[in-house]
């Protein structure tokens, strides 16, 4: 469980002999999380879409004057990445200037939407934050170069610490549903850090493009084929990605035999898919192994930005000739979940921190005071 922290004064000390309970918390707050994950959308259906995320979270705020920063840095999906959110203002009132303490979110609370289930909160804030993949700062689905940005530092996790999930019960024989939002497992003294990153404003064209429009190539080569072409370049995480092969030549059984492999900007295989004739008649459809045309369609999430590649290899007969076409298609919202299973807080967070890079020596104290941590006893 995760210590909670006082102020002491002279005149605290003799308070606390006599009443036992006097809490009085200072506004300065630093937190440090590592083993992360994260997910494009919510990952409801038991973490399938969960990925390790290896990249911890510094935060350093003060909730009474409503500044401060968050950073997060290290790698996702084989790539750098950076976030900074260090913009914080309310939307609502309960977000009181930006950044509040203590209190209920989420689920059936009646605060906040039923995303997740009810949480309650050490420390929250809204805002917006940069967000950097291999350097390059992303732009949200408007063309904003700030993505709407939420933080919370919470008492009971709801993400399976093995699969990143969220049950709607204890069994863990369902996912969480939001339309229940009464429903939904979370377990006191599970401390997790969330962060989670949205379009400001959405893209009104988004999905209006064909799966396969005018982009593509054709090639016409040798028997033998060993070649690697661009497939697609993107720039927006979350959205899916479709690709179309098409073999044409002689029809034979043996003659066209090509296999399209896809690899992601981090060059790591999305898939690999096999076009041609079949190695074995069908007899359903006997004259299959007669046909001259051959074509796959195939669709998987974009979870890098930058190139994607497609590698051909096999044969075709002679005349033969392929045909590639490749689009990544943006998602009509875009969500960025982020979350970190193991958290320190006070003046370990921030010697952590600068350890792993996340701040330097001349660390600026977004919480305002810097001895506030270090002159906290924990108590348990």
């Amino acid at each position: 469980m995760r210590p909670l922290f006082i102020t002491i004064v002279v005149a605290a000390v003799v308070a606390v002999a006599f009443s036992g309970c006097l809490e009085a918390k200072s506004t300065a707050y630093h937190a440090f999380g590592t083993k992360g994950s994260f997910a494009f959308g919510f990952a409801y259906g038991g973490g399938k879409t969960v990925q390790p995320l290896d990249a911890p979270v510094f935060l350093d705020v003060n909730d009474e004057a409503n500044t401060g920063f968050l950073v997060v840095k290290g790698k996702a999906a084989g790539q750098d990445l950076e976030v900074h959110f260090d913009k914080f203002a309310p939307a609502k009132d309960f977000h009181d200037g930006g950044l509040a303490a203590d209190f209920r979110e989420h689920g059936a609370s009646g605060t906040g939407d039923k995303t997740i289930p009810e949480v309650d909160l050490e420390m929250a804030g809204w805002g917006t934050a940069t967000y950097k993949v291999g350097g390059a700062v992303q732009k949200d689905l408007g063309g904003n170069d700030r993505f709407a940005a939420h933080f919370m530092v919470i008492r009971n996790g709801v993400r399976d610490d093995a699969t990143g999930a969220i049950w709607a019960d204890a069994n863990k024989t369902k996912p969480f549903n939001p339309l229940e939002p009464a429903m939904g497992l979370s377990v006191d003294g599970d401390w997790e850090f969330h962060l989670v990153l949205k379009n400001q404003t959405q893209n009104g064209t988004t999905g209006a493009a064909a799966p396969f429009g005018p982009m593509g190539f054709r090639g016409t080569p040798s028997n033998q084929i060993t070649q690697t072409d661009r497939l697609f370049t993107t720039t927006v995480l979350g959205g899916t990605a479709w690709a179309y092969f098409n073999v044409t030549g002689t029809p034979t059984a043996a003659g066209n035999n090509v296999t399209f492999t896809i690899k992601s900007p981090s060059g790591a295989t999305v898939l690999a898919q096999r076009v041609g004739a079949p190695t074995t008649p069908n007899p359903m459809n006997p004259q299959a192994a007669a046909q001259a045309r051959y074509f796959k369609q195939v669709s998987f999430p974009v979870t890098e930005a930058g190139d994607y590649s497609v590698t051909t290899t096999g044969q075709i007969t002679p005349q033969g000739a392929f045909e590639i076409r490749g689009v990544a298609i943006p998602p009509a919202a875009q969500v960025i979940n982020f979350w970190w299973e193991e958290l320190t807080f006070g003046a370990d967070a921030e010697a952590t921190a600068h350890d792993k890079g996340l701040i330097d020596e001349d660390h600026s104290h977004g919480g305002g005071n810097e001895t506030a941590d270090a002159a906290r006893p924990r108590l348990r």
